[in-house]
């Protein structure tokens, strides 16, 4: 399923904008890269998206309404149940999905606003170069985050013919949507965590559409932080940052943005000097040859 998600990816020779303050663009120029657990990302309703576009998905497919109530209900339960931080005694709480967010949009003044108040960085990286020096890591799913409606709706639909309806050979009886009924009379929660799994994945992608602007793309990394054997081998340190009181987990990648990072642009109310020459000379100084160049947005103040 990894592989066959309906999300679109980038091309070769694509580029991906990190928009960010001096501190951050230190910090990712050094080679380290902060990535927050994905409970822990700016849209507090997002992860909830892809439940409420398979009700809906429901509601269209299925006449009878006792059958359609049932199915919903079965599925949210179980989907409470996958979601780890709804029980904090469970041991894979201290495993998870990673967000690593980039937009696709070169000086966008939506994203000056909300992550660098006009006077921050944008680092432009290509996007093959980027994706290779990252690949000694479990990233799990990577592309651009779906905002409209309808095509969520095709994904997730498109997905679940795919997977359960036309491939699920434990399940030969369940061929349509009418079927899923039987998930409930027949207790079979072998299909009920398989939709459970990728409304999951999907609720990574999926974000309203007053977010459009955004124009987002995520790198998903799957995060062991604890376990014995063969997991104990693979566990990553977790670490926490404060932000508006509220204690945030995030993990550390390394990687080399000597190869991938390309150019830095200057936030357009950031009128000083001493910016462009300071990234100079830091640059310089790292051995690394970067385009540096002011945002073209004309802001006075």
């Amino acid at each position: 399923m990894t592989e066959d998600i309906k999300i679109s990816k980038l091309n070769s020779g694509d580029k991906l904008y990190h928009y960010t303050s001096a501190e951050g663009l230190m910090g990712i120029s050094n080679g380290e890269i902060w990535i927050t657990e994905k409970s822990f990302l700016n849209d507090s309703t997002e992860f909830k998206i892809a439940n409420e576009v398979f009700g809906d998905i429901i509601d269209e497919k299925i006449e009878n309404e006792q059958e359609r109530t049932k199915i919903k209900e079965a599925v949210m339960k179980e989907a409470k149940s996958f979601d780890s931080s709804s029980d904090m005694q469970k041991t894979d709480l201290h495993d998870g999905y990673y967000v690593l967010s980039f937009c696709l949009e070169k000086d966008s003044m939506l994203m000056w606003s909300q992550y660098s108040d006009f006077i921050g960085y944008c680092m432009e990286f290509d996007y093959d170069k980027l994706i290779e020096s990252l690949k000694q890591y479990i990233i799990k799913w990577e592309g651009k985050v779906i905002y409209n409606s309808k095509e969520q709706k095709e994904c997730l639909e498109k997905t679940i013919q795919e997977f359960i309806f036309d491939n699920m050979e434990d399940c030969p009886d369940i061929n349509s949507w009418k079927d899923l009924i039987k998930i409930v009379n027949e207790n079979k929660d072998d299909v009920l965590l398989f939709i459970v799994t990728i409304l999951a994945v999907y609720s990574m992608f999926f974000k309203k559409s007053c977010f459009a602007g955004e124009k987002e793309y995520r790198i998903i990394f799957s995060c062991i932080h604890n376990g014995t054997g063969k997991r104990e081998k693979l566990s990553e340190k977790q670490y926490f940052r404060a932000k508006d009181e509220v204690l945030i987990p995030f993990v550390k990648k390394k990687f080399e943005p000597d190869i991938s990072l390309e150019s830095i642009l200057v936030g357009p109310k950031n009128n000083s000097d001493l910016a462009v020459k300071g990234l100079k000379y830091f640059f310089r100084n790292k051995k690394m040859n970067i385009n540096i160049s002011k945002s073209e947005i004309p802001l006075r103040y």
